[in-house]
């Protein structure tokens, strides 16, 4: 009996120690400092990422050579990269959304036409299902969860031309997988839409006629989008993501190393200094304390990064504001 009882609890605490082993062998990957972390197998812009906290899930995007591209998962405790065998349309500049276990993919285009189809990807079970079509295909559009639901703001016809859906504003009902149309957007434009103290801000972005825009809209249930003050610089072909009271901006269709930060508290916008690759066309998602930006490009043509870079949001709070 003491024989077995001793067996048992050096089971245990052999058990235990390969837990510790294998916790430390993940944490190592996490960076001590803000900069590059790893890469992706393939090279994209115009992708979309999410998060579950362990993974982060890259859908969609544009090769240098305008090929299919498969999805990809990105593990956060190991730092390991792998293909996915999900059979997705082909599609960029669309919009990816996680609600629970399910993935969400709206819009873009596959270099050919506008992709109107909404796909959804069950985590659980890795099954991915068509959740319908949008009443205005569209790519570039950007998503954003509002009370549960998620709303569809900006984008454009297929190269570009514009024909006012960058106005159309669509909600989409997990629940039920169904459509409804908002008012218009102020503007047709093309924008970036982040999620922060229960609202919805739209960020910059570029309009046929205007251009690059400096233009900031907030969304709340109460009084729609409304126009807020201008920022002082044009963003385009940006990433941004909204964490503890700030929003954070990666890249810029011509200044591409340009990283921005909004505080809250002070209603101010500011270009920080940053140890950030720069690209245009990335996509961004917030896990725990760090903000990852993934993929980009350099160019119009033949390029597609593959880069994988990890912030800590204390550095990008207390980074070095640029005059």
């Amino acid at each position: 009996m003491r024989f077995s009882s001793l067996r048992r609890h050096l089971l245990i605490y052999r058990g235990l120690l390969i837990c510790i082993v294998l916790w430390f062998a993940g944490c190592s990957n996490v960076p001590d400092s803000s900069g590059p972390w790893g890469h992706l197998h393939q090279g994209r812009y115009g992708a979309a990422a999410v998060t579950d906290g362990r993974y982060i899930y890259v859908t969609g995007g544009s090769s240098a050579r305008y090929e299919d591209i498969s999805a990809e998962r990105i593990d956060l405790q190991t730092g390991l990269v792998e293909v996915l065998p999900w059979k997705l349309s082909a599609r960029r500049y669309h919009a990816a959304v996680l609600i629970d276990r399910t993935i969400w993919v709206f819009g873009g285009e596959d270099w050919r036409s506008l992709n109107p189809t909404i796909e959804k990807i069950d985590l659980t079970t890795g099954t991915v299902s068509q959740a319908g079509l949008l009443k205005f295909p569209r790519s570039h559009l950007s998503a954003g969860i509002i009370a549960g639901r998620i709303m569809l703001v900006g984008g454009a016809g297929f190269k570009e031309l514009e024909d006012g859906r960058g106005a159309k504003v669509e909600i989409f009902d997990p629940a039920t997988e169904t459509i409804t149309l908002a008012p218009d957007f102020p503007i047709s434009l093309q924008t970036q839409i982040a999620a922060a103290n229960d609202n919805l801000f739209a960020i910059g972005g570029w309009n046929k006629n205007i251009g690059t825009l400096a233009s900031s809209f907030q969304y709340d249930a109460s009084h729609g989008w409304t126009a807020l003050r201008d920022l002082p610089f044009q963003l385009s072909a940006h990433a941004l993501v909204a964490a503890n009271d700030y929003l954070f901006s990666f890249g810029d269709y011509t200044e591409l190393g340009c990283v921005a930060r909004y505080d809250f508290a002070h209603d101010q916008w500011t270009k920080i200094q940053l140890p950030y690759e720069p690209r245009r066309h990335a996509t961004a998602v917030v896990v725990g304390n760090q903000v990852a930006v993934i993929g980009g490009n350099i160019a119009t043509r033949d390029s597609a990064l593959d880069t994988i870079e990890v912030y800590r949001i204390t550095d990008l709070i207390q980074a070095t504001s640029l005059p």
